[in-house]
This record gives C-alpha cells, sequence and structure tokens, in this order.
C-alpha cells in the first residue's frame, strides 16, 4: 500500500518495478489468510513439470519474485536450465541471497526485464515451460501478456499459470477495499464488458497508473486463453489455475 500523500506510479510496471515486491516466500511463511493456497499453487505447478516426460526442459519463470517457485524447479531432474525475469531489482537481489546455496544453482540465470515492455523478449530464445504464477491478474494487457508467453514457448512447449478471477475474489482481497467497493466494482466491470468498454478501459487504466488488479470473470479469461492456447488442465478456486498449449 502506498502511504497517503504519495502520488501513485505512472503505470503498472513502475509500481511492481519500485513500490512492491512479490515475496513468497514471507506469505508461504508468515500470512494467515491465503499461505495455504499459494503453497498449493506452487506444488500445481511442480507437480505438473514433473509430469512432463521430456528430460532437459528449459524453464522460464516469469514475473519470478524473490524465487520461491525458482528454487524448486532447479531440484526438478527433468529441468536443465531456469530464467528467472522479473522487473524489480530488490526482489531479484533476494532471489539471488536466497538461492546462493542451492546445489543446482549453476541451472539458474537471472534477469531484471520489464515482459510488458516493447522488444523485451526479442532476445530471450524459446522454453519447454513458461510458468507465471500470481501475476497475470496484474499485467496492464492480458492479451498482449499471452501472445508474448506463446511466442517464447516451443511448438510443443506449456505455459502454466494462474489467474485471481473476479467472481472468486477471496475475502482476503475484498477486506481490502470494502465490500460495498468491492460490490461496486464488480457491477461496473460487468456494465463495462456488456458494452464493450472493458478492454480500452483495462489498457488505459493501467498504463495510467489507476488499477492494480484485473477483474476478469473465469469466462471472460478462458475465451481470451483460447485465442492462442489449448487448455489441457486446470483446477479453480480463488485462483483458476491452468496447464495450456500454444495453438499451432
Amino acid at each position: 500500500m502506498l502511504k497517503r500523500g504519495v502520488r501513485l506510479p505512472e503505470s503498472v510496471s513502475q509500481y511492481w518495478a519500485t513500490h512492491r515486491i512479490w515475496d513468497r516466500w514471507e506469505i508461504e511463511a508468515f500470512e494467515t489468510k491465503n499461505r495455504t493456497e499459494h503453497i498449493r499453487q506452487r506444488k500445481l505447478t511442480i507437480d505438473a513439470i514433473k509430469d512432463i516426460a521430456s528430460p532437459g526442459l528449459r524453464v522460464l519463470d516469469m514475473c519470478c519474485g524473490t524465487g520461491r517457485v525458482a528454487y524448486d524447479l532447479l531440484s526438478l531432474p527433468n529441468v536443465c536450465e531456469v530464467l528467472a525475469i522479473d522487473i524489480n531489482e530488490r526482489a531479484l537481489s533476494l532471489l539471488t541471497k536466497r538461492l546462493s546455496n542451492h546445489p543446482a544453482k549453476s541451472k539458474l540465470r537471472i534477469l531484471n526485464l520489464d515482459i510488458m515492455s516493447e522488444g523485451a523478449i526479442a532476445s530471450l530464445g524459446k522454453y519447454d515451460v513458461v510458468i507465471c504464477l500470481d501475476s497475470l491478474h496484474h499485467l496492464w494487457n492480458l492479451r498482449i501478456a499471452l501472445s508474448r508467453i506463446s511466442q517464447l514457448l516451443k511448438s510443443n512447449g506449456v505455459f502454466i499459470g494462474n489467474y485471481l478471477t473476479a467472481e472468486n475474489m477471496p475475502d482476503h482481497a475484498i477486506a481490502k477495499k470494502g465490500r460495498i467497493k468491492h460490490l461496486q466494482d464488480k457491477i461496473l466491470t460487468r456494465v463495462f464488458i456488456f458494452l464493450g468498454f472493458f478492454d480500452w478501459l483495462w489498457d488505459f487504466s493501467g498504463k495510467s497508473g489507476i488499477v492494480r488488479i484485473s477483474w476478469l470473470e473465469k469466462n471472460r479469461l478462458i475465451s481470451l486463453l483460447n485465442n492462442e492456447y489449448a487448455i489441457v488442465k486446470s483446477v479453480y478456486s480463488d485462483y483458476f489455475w491452468f496447464v495450456a498449449r500454444p495453438k499451432p
């Protein structure tokens, strides 16, 4: 949360680059309300990669935060390389410190990068697996993000991600703004989607620093995913967690 009187950043990217870091280690260790779900989402992801029969997987951990998922990825015998990307230098410094004694740290590469910036992915290459946990709903243009992830995948690659859906927003998120404000936002979102304004509004507000989380409902999210991917597995709770493959 920003202190009273502090100006909002100019963009979502600036907010995550300078005002806040995502520390899953802290959430899983100390959060009282949602730690169980975050642990579950991480384990679903790691188990899905374990089940991929191919050896020598190249994995890109997008919006990696402080490296809790990257730590588990390095431990998998079928993973030969992990590229951990995040927009926040402080988060990556914590990742470097916390993974410094990992026995498989030689498999890790770390990159400070805004995946949403123009030309960001040009030199990254192709990966067998791209994961993006707890971040898709914070990116200012989901269509662009999904397209770029697709470009980063090999033709037979796998995208594993999750998304905090509007109709299943957990109590800990609702409590930060109050239930009445939550209901108002939800009604407005439905109206904007019905009128065809929502995509434009989300792009505008995300770029101008007004919003920090999107309000897409499950069906709308699946519709966007289906434009570029075939969903092969999903689990629905607070998050819509999924495994998907890029369409030919």
